[in-house]
Parts: structure tokens; sequence; C-alpha cells
């Protein structure tokens, strides 16, 4: 999982929805720079929770619970 820290207050959320659909998962990556944290979902490494806007529909696909880790 890729963190971005502005999610840090939804963070709660994320991780308690991932745990009760029994998903396993660990933060590989916590930052507070987007500039980092798409090219990292662009290329693979990891899954982040992202506002909308910032979605790259040629690069990125959204995922729910289920699909995710």
């Amino acid at each position: 999982m890729l963190l971005f820290a502005v999610n840090l207050v939804h963070g709660d959320a994320m991780f308690d929805a991932l745990i009760e659909a029994g998903k396993e998962f660990r933060i590989a990556v916590t930052s507070s720079n987007l500039g980092a944290i798409i090219p990292a979902v662009e290329g693979g490494l990891g899954v982040a929770m992202l506002p909308a806007e910032l979605i790259r529909h040629d690069s990125m696909r959204l995922v729910n619970v289920a699909q995710a880790v």
C-alpha cells in the first residue's frame, strides 16, 4: 500500500475496510509528496487512496476492497 500522508485522516476507515474484508496489507511507502505516490501507483508498485481528480484513467485503475491486495 502506498499511503499519501494527507489520507491519514481517512486511514483508519481504509485499514478497517481491508481488515474486515480479510485482506492482508502492508504500508510500503508513506509520503506527503504526490509527486512520489502517483508515479509509484502508475508503475504498479501499490495501491493508494487518492482524490478522484488525481486519478489518471490512462495509467491507473480503480479497485474496490475486494480487489485490493
